[in-house]
């Protein structure tokens, strides 16, 4: 009972998921053939196992063929096989990471090269970095949801127990699905983020006149980024200092700005870069740590770019606090060049994490690295074997009382 005949008369067990099931039309022989007969459920628009509007009565099972056999066919142009998808996910989630940053970066670039004339600038123009980057982030981050789903349905297709072709692959269960929900997440997390970012180019416009429309709800959206950032990287050690520092290093400067309310004594404009100071700081501590901790499970090419982080991260700093001293000092149009340095090296620092983000998915996280190595088993220890009689031990002992084991 459950089982239904599969391609050539073999019996298939259901799929453990019900809106997942029915797509083995390319799954289960591997041709890629159309040859099945498939069933039209009452309003679908796609061939299906005809079971969909039986089980939920939605199309679940349709949409979800539908955007597989697309998928598929894409992966069939560029030459991808199904079972090599699994780790697109975490391909599309670095990359919105690294765009994200180099965004960033021209922002600064840009706000640098009309540093002498703010008064007159048009913020528009000089958002117009983040505005083209946040809707690539969000585009790359929604593809991120869909990119393994030809790798969920091979495993469900060939592997329904296990839901894991062989060790190489990664897990569907403890790697792919948590990078999907993670994913959602964060699309939400850049939606704040852009939201944030427009009141505060608002505030900026407005601040020309010398009025503070927009602060209070830049310094809200803003702050709650922050406190995700934070949470992010408290509650997960994968990038944790990176996610801590800057998240707290922006909610300081958004909490200090809503609290002077645009004053334009130079002390306080020093006090705002201060916070970021202290994170490039902590930052740089930890990439030399990282560096001389891990510098074993690092191939050659690793350490080269985990080396030219850490300098480029170093003359961050130094641009950073050479800026707030000068801001300090009532000259903030002389500090172009600290401006420019530090918009060329978030882009250096971006282009270098977006390489080094390919060895973590092929090779995995360091820490994970560095786990793997140290769990290695004792040379002549034998696997323990599991098909043993199993041990049954009494929790009553008549010698030793009832509350022995």
């Amino acid at each position: 009972a459950g089982m239904r005949p599969g391609n050539g008369g073999v019996l298939q067990a259901p799929s453990p998921v019900p809106f997942l099931a029915g797509w083995h039309d390319e799954g289960d022989n591997g041709s890629g053939s159309d040859d099945d007969v498939g069933t039209r459920a009452p309003g679908c628009c796609l061939r299906c196992c005809g079971r969909c509007c039986l089980c939920c009565g939605t199309g679940l099972c349709c949409f979800w063929n539908g955007i597989t056999k697309t998928l598929r066919c894409t992966c069939r142009l560029l030459g991808v096989k199904d079972e090599d998808t699994g780790l697109s996910t975490m391909y599309l989630g670095y990359a919105a990471r690294s765009v994200f940053l180099l965004s960033h970066g021209v922002l600064v670039l840009l706000l640098s090269a009309n540093l002498r004339e703010l008064q007159d600038a048009s913020w528009s123009l000089i958002f117009t970095p983040i505005w083209i980057g946040d809707t690539l982030c969000m585009v790359l981050v929604m593809m991120s949801w869909v990119a393994s789903w030809p790798y969920i349905s091979h495993c469900i297709s060939f592997m329904p127990a296990k839901l894991r072709l062989d060790e190489a692959k990664p897990s569907l269960l403890l790697e792919v699905l948590p990078e999907i929900v993670l994913a959602v997440l964060s699309f939400f997390f850049l939606v704040i983020i852009a939201i944030g970012e427009y009141f505060f180019c608002a505030y900026l416009r407005a601040a020309q006149s010398g009025s503070t429309d927009g602060l209070n709800i830049a310094s809200g959206f803003l702050g709650v980024a922050s406190v995700l950032a934070i949470c992010h990287g408290t509650l997960f050690t994968h990038s944790s200092a990176l996610f801590v520092c800057v998240g707290a290093a922006v909610l300081v400067t958004v909490i200090g700005l809503t609290a002077l309310g645009g004053a334009e004594t130079p002390s306080a404009k020093a006090g705002l870069a201060a916070p970021s100071c202290i994170a490039m700081g902590l930052l740089l501590v930890c990439a030399v740590q990282r560096l001389l901790r891990h510098r074993h499970q690092m191939c050659r090419e690793e350490r080269v770019l985990r080396t030219i982080e850490v300098a480029l991260l170093a003359l961050t700093l130094i641009a950073t606090f050479s800026f707030a001293v000068k801001v300090r000092a009532a000259a903030l149009a002389e500090t172009q060049v600290e401006g420019f340095v530090v918009g060329a090296t978030l882009c250096a620092i971006a282009a270098v994490r977006a390489r080094l983000c390919v060895w973590e998915v092929r090779k995995g996280p360091l820490d994970e690295r560095w786990i793997q190595e140290v769990a290695e088993p004792c040379d002549g220890q034998e696997p323990f074997d599991f098909s043993q009689d199993p041990v049954q031990i009494s929790l009553a002992d008549s010698s030793m009382g009832a509350h022995s084991v």
